[in-house]
Order: C-alpha cells, then sequence, then structure tokens
C-alpha cells in the first residue's frame, strides 16, 4: 500500500486543508464587518440636519455591549448636540432596524436615553456639549433566522425660537408678511396664558408697526392673539382667536393706525413629532409678488402672496398708463396664488401689476 493510499495520512491532510478553509472563511468575514461595527470605531456625526446611510450586514455584538433581547449585529455612531433643544431621531428605509441612544463615552458607562425605529420616531432632550451615542440593530422576535439590513438614520436637532419670550419678538414692517416657523421647544413664559383653545403652549411672538391705516388682517393655522402696545410694553390684547376644535385657520380682523406697533403672538398646539405654524398678515387687501417667470410655452406667471378671500386681478401695459385684465382669481390659501398671461407677447416691453379688485 503507497503513503498516498494510507488512511491516516488523507485524514490529517484532510484536517488540514479543513482548517485552511476555516481561517480564510474567518478572515472574509471580519473584513466584510462594517467599519463601526464596533464602539471604538463609531463614526463621528456633525451637523444639525444629518443623514448617513448604512448596514448592519456582517456586524457582531462585542463584549461589554448593552445587552437586549436578540439582537446580534450593532454599529455605532456618535453625535455631540451643538445646544440644548430637542433632537429627532429617525430609522428608514429599513422595516426591522432600530436606533438606540445612549449618553457616555465608554461601554461601561452608556445610559439609555430614546429609541427610534422605522414605525416610530424619537425626540430626546439634548443638552449643549453633551456626547451622544447611537447604536443602530435589528431587533428580530426569534434568534434564527439572523435579520441584517442596509439602513438610513436621520438626525434634526431643534432649538427653541429666538422669539419664544415677548422680549425676542421679531420685528416686521411691511404691509403684506407671509411668516413661516417651527416653534419646537416654543414655551409659555412667566405671566403667559395659552391663547388656543385647546394644547397650545408653543407660543412665539412678532411685532408690527403698521405702515398706513386700514383693516388688517392675520390669518394662520393656530390660535392667534392681536395686542395694541408699544415699543417698550405688551399692551392689551385687542382681538384673538383660540382655533376651536376642528378647525383648520383662525382669523384676527383689526382697524389699524398708522405708526401704532401691535404684538401678534401666534400658539401652536403640541405633537410629539414637531410643533410648525406660519401666518399671513395683509393690511388692505395689499398682495406681494412671489415670483415673476416666463414658461416654456410663452405664459407669463406671476404668483403673489395676498389676503385670504380677495380677489386679485393681473394686468398689463405698455406705456404704464393704459392697463388690460388678463385674468383674475381669488386667493384662499397659504400658497401662492397664480395668475398667468396665456397669451403674452413674446418680443414687445410688457409691464405687470396685480391689484385688488371686486369680484
Amino acid at each position: 500500500m503507497s503513503k498516498s493510499d494510507d488512511p491516516s495520512l488523507m485524514s490529517t491532510a484532510l484536517r488540514r486543508n479543513l482548517l485552511v478553509l476555516l481561517i480564510v472563511f474567518a478572515t472574509t468575514i471580519a473584513f466584510g464587518a462594517p467599519i463601526n461595527d464596533h464602539f471604538t470605531d463609531r463614526i463621528v456625526l456633525s451637523g444639525a440636519a444629518v443623514t448617513v446611510a448604512g448596514t448592519t450586514v456582517d456586524g457582531t455584538l462585542e463584549a461589554g455591549e448593552p445587552q437586549v433581547y436578540h439582537e446580534f449585529s450593532t454599529v455605532w455612531y456618535e453625535w455631540t448636540a451643538p445646544e440644548q433643544g430637542s433632537l429627532r431621531v429617525r430609522i428608514i428605509d429599513s422595516p426591522n432596524t432600530i436606533a438606540e441612544m445612549y449618553r457616555g463615552n465608554a461601554l461601561p458607562d452608556l445610559h439609555f436615553v430614546g429609541r427610534a425605529n422605522s414605525l416610530r420616531e424619537a425626540n430626546v432632550d439634548v443638552v449643549a456639549g453633551a456626547v451622544y451615542q447611537f447604536r443602530v440593530t435589528v431587533s428580530q422576535d426569534v434568534p434564527f433566522p439572523r435579520v441584517e439590513e442596509p439602513f438610513t438614520l436621520r438626525l434634526e436637532f431643534n432649538a427653541a425660537p429666538v422669539n419664544d419670550h415677548f422680549t425676542n419678538r421679531i420685528r416686521l414692517s411691511n404691509a403684506v408678511e407671509r411668516i413661516v416657523f417651527r416653534s419646537l421647544l416654543a414655551t409659555l413664559e412667566p405671566g403667559e396664558s395659552s391663547v388656543a383653545s385647546y394644547g397650545g403652549g408653543h407660543s412665539v411672538w412678532y411685532e408690527w408697526r403698521a405702515p398706513s391705516n386700514g383693516e388688517a388682517h392675520l390669518l394662520s393655522g393656530s390660535a392667534v392673539g392681536v395686542y395694541n402696545g408699544t415699543l417698550y410694553d405688551r399692551g392689551t390684547m385687542i382681538a384673538s382667536n383660540v382655533l376651536e376644535a376642528g378647525r383648520v385657520s383662525a382669523e384676527v380682523i383689526f382697524n389699524a393706525v398708522a405708526g401704532q406697533v401691535y404684538h401678534l403672538v401666534v400658539d401652536t398646539t403640541g405633537s410629539e413629532s414637531q410643533v410648525d405654524g406660519g401666518f399671513t398678515l395683509t393690511l388692505n387687501g395689499a398682495a406681494r409678488l412671489e415670483r415673476l417667470v416666463r414658461g416654456s410655452d410663452g405664459t407669463i406667471q406671476v404668483a403673489v402672496i395676498g389676503e385670504w378671500y380677495r380677489y386679485y386681478a393681473l394686468e398689463t401695459s405698455t406705456n404704464l398708463t393704459h392697463w388690460a385684465s388678463i385674468s383674475t382669481n381669488i386667493y384662499i390659501g397659504y400658497d401662492a396664488l397664480m395668475l398667468e398671461h396665456v397669451a403674452a407677447p413674446s418680443s414687445a416691453m410688457n409691464f405687470y401689476r396685480v391689484r385688488v379688485v371686486e369680484p
């Protein structure tokens, strides 16, 4: 019998080859792990709005990680709060992935503060300069088969509005104002009462000096109030609309006096995800140009912001003396009112204006 036929030698060779294959396979797995598989290799994120794509495929669960039932593949990120506020955490493009948020700088010292997944975002209060760690993993009901998948992690930092308090109110001066804001973290300051009839408590402040006499309209998707005050004092409330349940907008109308200072408060209702607000302020039906463009077919498009339920006419002229009406429409929403000149001349010098008209 030759050496090649010796069963003991064949068994030894087979074991040696199997060991080599196992080493190669293990090395391949290690090389395939995400670069932020371990806590010490976590990816540092920065900024008020962050979107990062990642994966838990081939990730591992290292010794010392917080133990959570049926989590086997984890990756890590780090983010530092720029100031005190709220951080909105979301996981998208991944049905099974979750993001766990911790305070601390080392595995043994981590303290859990929040969790988000594809169905439920997290909104966590953060402290200026504090470091937060994010462990992204897959939560599954049974240990096998193991679930791993790519994901997108989104972080959105929100600070309290600059005009949260009356003393920091934003000053307005135009006959037409269209304001959109986020009032997440806005509060009622000491001595202030909510304008809203339900919810409320997220108020922001504005100051407006009427440029002329007339009828002012303040329209908002939130509760609103108007104070007749001075440059230094809030004054007395002269008009308000509490935005009762079931209503989508609140409007107040008051007689404005040229040079008089008015203080406007908008009080939005709370929401777990976000609090957005906005309002339109107009005086005597004035309108504000948003844009003027010529379309590819030659049509002139004029977009304006005006006063709700007012009719506006688009007119054109070649000499600023004689004006011809082109189209008329009513402004009924927050979006800009679009007026068009379909048969607009392509060569002649044309002027356009928008004015209030009766229906």
